[in-house]
């Protein structure tokens, strides 16, 4: 009796930790530093994120644009959007804290659907840009937490050179 209740509890641990792995999609690569590849169209040229987000109880991040210093993002706020009594959408707010100061806000919306957009609004400018997963960027092999920029989606073979 004790080796079949040993041989259940193996099994359902062994079920429990396979379900609760988060999947790696086109739509949302996530790894395992919780590490996003964004990309947008800029005015002239695309514009390239990685977006770092901490496992744990920490929900402090950073961003890092490409070849650019990583800039430190507070935890604002969490936002569960309901249809019919139902979560589908979550939205995180994100304070950009350059030299102590608030100088714009990241929005990190995770839809039902897979769908995951980035949101930038610059207080300085009071412009938003919006940057979508960008699958081509996120590199399958060590190191995962960095993206890959000359493979991104918003490149040509041209660009990419």
């Amino acid at each position: 009796m004790l080796i079949k209740l040993t041989s259940l509890i193996s099994a359902l641990i062994v079920i429990t930790a396979h379900a609760s792995a988060l999947p790696a999609t086109s739509e949302n690569r996530i790894n395992e530093t919780n590490t996003y590849c964004f990309s947008a169209m800029g005015d002239k040229k695309p514009i390239f994120i990685s977006l770092t987000l901490p496992q744990g109880p920490l929900r402090n991040g950073y961003v890092k644009y490409n070849n650019g210093a990583s800039i430190p993002l507070k935890y604002s706020s969490n936002y569960n959007i309901a249809f019919s009594g139902v979560t589908k959408d979550y939205e995180n707010l994100y304070r950009e804290m350059i030299n102590k100061k608030n100088t714009g806000y990241y929005s990190f919306y995770l839809y039902q659907d897979g769908i995951t957009v980035l949101r930038y609004f610059s207080k300085k400018t009071k412009k938003e840009y919006f940057f979508f997963p960008d699958s081509g960027a996120a590199k399958a092999s060590p190191p995962a937490s960095l993206c890959d920029w000359s493979k991104s989606d918003l490149l040509d073979g041209d660009e990419s050179k």
